[in-house]
């Protein structure tokens, strides 16, 4: 396919100029009362923090009374998380034992040695080409956070490999995530930490990722910042729940995150071509209320190019029914989620997780898919054989054997012959493919 090599994400990218990222501090009330009886707390209400905040001892009784009945009347419900990844890189077999990873979350997190050489740093790293994924707990809080990121081939010019970049992208935010002492993580900071610590350590000499990632609270409130064309969809009771939309500047041309030699920006200048520095700030942000029994796909574009979302929903209901993780017939819908806001793009804060999302009571019966009383036990190995290890293998495999298929069109190529009727491009398109699997589980009280 012909494309301009400043705008192709296989080719050159456009040249801005590097941006230091700054996070907004957070806003802490300062009233003063007429009384200087005060308490420290930290109790979150909304978006509100309250920390040394000078209230009135006879208000504090009240406030303490209220919460403690309203936490009494209305118990939170826990869930759990049972994550898989399966991988296949470009022009390389798929073998899916191989090329599959099962989360366990009472393992430490594996990261390259500090100071290690760029052939020891690669050979730790799953054989997923330029595509790169986390799984990680968020500390001891029963929350999990998982992302994918893919590196952009156009550095390969300069003879820059991108695999470097995004692996170590999703390195660093897996070794972020299990150190943050809060289950409260927004995902847009577990990006700027990971890609600030990527540009300030030197760890790579160049390149460019996009990256999808989510942190997860164990109450289901889920919180995704995606930035370029990898993405993710949540399907409930065998429908399309949520799809996200992707980011780009032009057609094959995603937001990306960058480093740029010096070098390379010189050869830039001197011959032309442009590269693109989006940050982790420019990442859509949208908040979801997960429920037991949901599987959310986290993918890069090598699935997104090959399948329609009506295809992984085809798969994934397929193999929840087989595997007895969803059965066919009435279910009773507790909450119905609503498409949520996106969270302010200005707003980095861990506050904003609270209450940004909407999910109105609904007592309807429907017809429909429900989870059934065994998902736990079909999802609980941690081998391979679990039901979310079964569905990262089948989408995966379905998007290699679409993407090799020179007959049937795929998305990428319907959306090639709509904005360029001249091209002379049909069938799948080849690619690295990654993909993440979640299944939602809710714990027994």
């Amino acid at each position: 396919m012909r494309s301009s090599p400043a705008l192709a994400k296989e080719g050159l990218q456009i040249n801005v100029p590097f941006r230091t990222v700054c996070t907004r501090a957070q806003k802490v009330s300062n009233q003063k009362p007429n009384s200087k009886w005060w308490k420290p707390t930290k109790a979150a209400t909304g978006n509100i923090l309250l920390e040394k905040q000078l209230i009135s001892q006879s208000a504090w009784r009240n406030f303490t009374t209220d919460a403690t009945v309203q936490q009494k009347s209305t118990p939170t419900k826990r869930l759990s998380f049972q994550a898989s990844a399966s991988y296949s890189a470009k022009g390389m077999r798929y073998f899916e034992n191989a090329n599959t990873f099962n989360f366990n979350p009472y393992h430490r997190v594996k990261t390259p040695e500090f100071g290690a050489s760029e052939s020891e740093r690669r050979k730790s790293r799953p054989d997923s080409g330029q595509d790169a994924f986390f799984i990680s707990r968020l500390d001891d809080s029963g929350g999990i956070a998982i992302g994918v990121a893919d590196g952009v081939g156009g550095y390969s010019h300069y003879g820059i490999d991108s695999a470097d970049f995004s692996h170590t992208l999703c390195e660093n935010m897996a070794l972020v995530a299990h150190t943050h002492n809060s289950g409260n993580l927004h995902p847009r900071t577990l990006l700027y930490n990971a890609y600030q610590n990527l540009i300030e350590s030197r760890q790579v000499r160049g390149g460019a990722s996009t990256a999808c990632v989510g942190t997860i609270r164990p109450d289901g409130v889920m919180m995704v910042a995606n930035l370029g064309d990898s993405g993710f969809i949540i399907l409930r009771h065998g429908k399309v729940q949520f799809t996200s939309s992707p980011q780009t500047h032009a057609f094959n041309t995603p937001y990306q995150l960058s480093v740029v030699p010096p070098e390379v920006l010189d050869q830039s200048r001197m011959f032309g071509g442009d590269f693109l520095c989006d940050l982790p700030k420019d990442a859509q942000v949208t908040t979801h209320a997960l429920e037991n029994g949901d599987v959310v796909i986290f993918a890069t574009d090598g699935v997104w190019d090959n399948l329609f979302p009506q295809d992984i929903l085809r798969i994934v209901s397929q193999e929840m029914v087989k595997g007895n993780g969803w059965s066919s017939g009435p279910y009773t819908s507790s909450t119905s989620e609503q498409t949520p806001p996106s969270s302010p793009l200005n707003s980095d804060s861990d506050s904003s997780y609270e209450s940004s999302y909407s999910s109105p009571k609904s007592k309807s019966s429907i017809p429909g898919i429900s989870p059934t009383p065994d998902l736990a036990r079909v999802t609980s190995p941690l081998d391979g054989t679990g039901l979310h290890s079964v569905l990262a293998r089948a989408i995966t495999w379905q998007a290699k054997s679409a993407s090799l298929n020179r007959r049937v069109d795929g998305p990428f190529a319907k959306e090639v012959k709509r904005l360029m009727p001249g091209e002379q491009f049909s069938g799948g398109k080849r690619d690295d493919i990654c993909v993440v699997c979640l299944v939602v589980v809710e714990e027994e009280s």
